[in-house]
């Protein structure tokens, strides 16, 4: 992701991003948005360790292949953990503080009718590292 010389991230061009790696590795629904400084993109298919035999910490600390999509094309996570200050992913199993301060609990319970799915991922981030 090319950013120029003093071009700032902006996180809805990251929440973009996830939501096209949930699409490519399989989602059939994805949903995201923004709830006061935090964004969230949830899927009803694990798109963070999809194809992988990391751990969800691992695959944030990675920078892994997109396959399927664009040319040279990577994953997001890495991206994400790189610039934002504040990280969790939960899935059917888990809740995975990748780093900075804990999301809010009233966000981990949003999209509740994707969560039903057998594989589902959500990833919340905010901030900027500064």
């Amino acid at each position: 992701m090319y950013l120029g010389p003093s071009a700032i991230p902006d996180l809805r061009d990251f929440a973009s991003m996830l939501v096209a790696d949930a699409l490519v590795l399989g989602a059939t629904k994805v949903e995201s948005g923004q709830v006061g400084e935090w964004f969230y993109v949830l899927g009803n298919h694990d798109f963070i360790c999809e194809g992988t035999s990391l751990t969800c910490q691992e695959a944030f600390s990675r920078i892994l292949p997109l396959s399927g999509y664009k040319i040279n094309a990577t994953r997001a996570p890495s991206i994400i953990a790189a610039y934002c200050s504040n990280v969790t992913a939960s899935g059917p199993h888990e809740i995975v503080k990748v780093k900075g301060s804990d999301c809010p609990e009233e966000l981990l319970s949003a999209g509740h009718h994707i969560q039903f799915a057998h594989s589902w991922r959500m990833v919340l981030f905010s901030g900027l590292v500064t």
